[in-house]
């Protein structure tokens, strides 16, 4: 069992990285770079080492969600 101010931490934290990883994706997506001002950016060397990353971000965001449900159940319970 998981030491329930240890996990509040680390649900804290997995929340952070959930809005981190969700702002990269929205930032690096594949369509939304193509659309209008943002097509400049495919041009910049630094933006397309962001860009090619886009499908490393998914794994991060989905690993993080997982835990932080994970966490979240263990520690409070389901409240239905």
């Amino acid at each position: 069992m998981i030491d329930p101010a240890l996990a509040t931490k680390v649900i804290f934290t997995l929340g952070i990285v959930n809005g981190v990883s969700l702002a990269a994706l929205f930032l690096s997506c594949r369509c939304l770079v193509k659309l209008g001002p943002l097509a400049k950016l495919l041009k910049n060397n630094r933006f397309l080492k962001f860009y090619n990353i886009h499908c490393y971000i998914w794994i991060v965001l989905w690993l993080s969600v997982l835990t932080h449900i994970a966490l979240g159940i263990s520690l409070l319970g389901i409240p239905f």
